[in-house]
């Protein structure tokens, strides 16, 4: 069995559930940050004299921000999984390369050039066999990952297509060059390749190469392949119908108006194992890229509710769009998310929603109601929530660091760490969502906490 040492001098597994030396722990993060960036220390002790007061929410929201990556690093070295969280990061910088090819090719070229019905006359034979080719032709991109490997391709060729319409520059001719070199003596694409290495010829060369990208891009987003039907890139938003907003279908039966959902969607129970696929990390990232960080705007309303002057807004259905029920701070969690820092991320939700574990997607949806995309598929925010999570208690290690956040979170200015016993007692009766996170802020003020529920 592993033993946790950690790797502060001075602090063992024991000392993490010691509310004095928890407090000594919260000192020396502060001494940390101090440190390395005094301005940044001012701002956040500031905000903790104030309590907030007088801040733009804005205001709070960078200052938590420029903390987290602090807290992440600090609590990484404590727990010895520096290596681990910088491969996150890695990850989510290669994924970054695919939302820049949905966003500046799928979206804004391939879908309002084509359609339907234009796809209907493409050579898919003759695309494939000129795009397998084309590939051939690119070094240093991933093998191992379609998807990805055609958005590398895609974003190393627009960074040189930009200049097209004017003389190309040195970099950029050389480029070429060198592509030129490489892709010839395919037979898929002779027609393409230039007999000599001019500008006008390169030129033509890159136009032809982006072309046949194009086509064969659109081919499959129109007709989706087996090999390309789960692709993230060509996953678009659609228009809400608030009248159809589940899919069900008549059922024939003893009892009259029923309906089923798609039998697509049914899980089956398997003793007590998980059944819950949850999404995936790419399918986590993806939604993260779909956000417009409301925090920085005047709209925060996943988190803050959707006002109409000074009541909130109503949906077509009736709902009252109130946000996230704990104002978590979703947005800038976000943020973090995108840059690979699930564990920064996670300490920011964590200082309104310690039992994070118990929400996600598998409780409420209060904020994705309310997100700001009112008339097309919203964020899907409990998925991201519960992918952040996951993130973390992925890593060696990982409860245990989820679990010491939940009583030593120097960000949260309410409480950064558990209190000593008060010598007071408390029973808490039920032991659901609420119950549970009751006792929760009962251990962390100090009482001793006895909890029952009826099975």
């Amino acid at each position: 069995m592993r033993t946790l040492a950690l790797s502060f001098p001075g602090f063992s597994y024991e000392d993490l559930h010691n509310a004095e030396r928890l407090a000594e722990l919260t000192r020396r993060f502060y001494d940390t940050v101090r440190l390395a960036d005094p301005a940044l220390m001012e701002r956040f002790d500031g905000y903790r004299e104030t309590k907030g007061v007088g801040l733009r929410d804005v205001d709070i929201s960078a200052i938590l921000l420029d903390m987290a990556p602090h807290l992440s690093r600090f609590v990484a070295k404590l727990f010895g999984v520096e290596n681990e969280c910088r491969e996150m990061m890695v990850r989510a910088s290669r994924e970054q390369i695919i939302f820049v090819f949905k966003r500046e090719f799928v979206v804004r070229r391939v879908v309002r050039k084509y359609s339907t019905e234009s796809v209907a006359g493409l050579n898919e034979a003759r695309l494939t066999k000129q795009m397998d080719a084309l590939l051939e032709g690119f070094s240093g991109v991933p093998h191992d990952d379609p998807e990805l490997r055609i958005s590398a391709v895609v974003t190393e060729l627009l960074e040189h297509e930009r200049f097209l319409k004017n003389p190309l520059p040195p970099a950029s001719l050389e480029y070429l060059g060198m592509l030129a070199q490489r892709l010839a003596g395919r037979e898929a694409l002779k027609d393409l390749l230039p007999v000599e290495a001019t500008e006008p010829a390169l030129k033509h060369l890159l136009a032809e190469v982006m072309g046949v990208i194009e086509r064969w891009v659109a081919l499959q987003y129109y007709r989706r392949s087996a090999a390309t039907e789960e692709w993230i890139s060509f996953r678009l938003p659609h228009p809400v119908d608030y009248n159809h907003l589940v899919e069900t279908h008549p059922l024939d039966g003893p009892v009259p108006d029923s309906n089923i959902g798609p039998a697509g969607h049914y899980r089956r129970r398997d003793g007590f194992d998980l059944t819950d696929p949850r999404f995936g990390p790419r399918e986590v990232m993806s939604e993260i890229d779909y956000c417009i960080f409301c925090h920085e705007r005047s709209k925060y309303s996943c988190s803050k509710g959707m006002k109409e002057g000074d009541a909130f807004k109503k949906n077509p259905l009736g709902y009252t769009l109130k946000g996230c029920p704990l104002n978590q701070k979703i947005s800038e969690s976000h943020v973090l998310k995108a840059r690979g820092d699930s564990l920064g991320a996670l300490a920011l939700i964590i200082i309104d929603n310690p039992m994070v574990p118990g929400t996600g997607h598998r409780i409420c949806n209060d904020c994705m109601k309310s997100c700001i995309f009112q008339k097309q598929d919203p964020v899907n925010i409990p998925q991201a929530e519960t992918g952040i999570l996951t993130d973390v208690l992925n890593l060696p290690w990982g409860f245990e660091i989820y679990s010491l956040l939940t009583r030593w979170n120097p960000l949260n200015i309410r409480q950064p760490h558990a209190l000593s016993y008060n010598g007071l007692n408390i029973l808490v009766v039920g032991l659901g969502p609420a119950g549970y996170t009751l006792a929760h802020y009962f251990l962390n003020e100090g009482f001793g906490v006895v909890g029952i529920d009826g099975l």
